[in-house]
């Protein structure tokens, strides 16, 4: 399969994941109905606010994904953590929307982006790295 393919591959799963993360989001937040919340514009732009903050690692995730096209290594294997650390978040979002139901739950939206572009940044750093020491080595496949 050629990098290309798999890039495109990579981008349309961590979409879905973006995407998943916006449902979740809404049904944790549940703005129809007689929801008090929800009676001026005031809730739902904080609602917005709040979904925005949820898809920042899933949108540095797609940008730091071509910083690695010159090498074959280094992209797999950032697609690879870039996938775990997405799914996981899902998995997370999943876990408190509807398995663990919490009066706090909604404070996921505020902890689970932080802990994501934590490990987003340990990813980056750790591919940069390793691509570092090939080139040095001279081998950069």
């Amino acid at each position: 399969m050629s990098l290309r393919a798999l890039q495109s591959q990579f981008a349309t799963m961590v979409g879905i994941s973006a995407f998943a993360v916006i449902i979740i989001g809404v049904v944790m937040a549940q703005p129809w109905g007689d929801n008090y919340v929800y009676q001026d514009a005031k809730g739902y732009v904080a609602l917005g606010l709040m979904l925005l903050f949820a898809l920042v690692p899933y949108v540095g995730l797609l940008l730091c994904s071509r910083l690695f096209v010159r090498s074959v290594g280094a992209s797999r294997s950032f697609m690879i953590g870039a996938l775990l650390i997405s799914i996981v978040g899902v998995a997370g979002y999943f876990h408190t929307a509807f398995i663990n139901l919490d009066a706090q739950g909604g404070l996921i939206f505020l902890v689970m982006p932080v802990l994501q572009l934590l490990a987003g940044f340990t990813l980056v750093v750790s591919c940069a790295l390793w691509l570092w020491l090939a080139r040095k080595r001279g081998a950069t496949r």
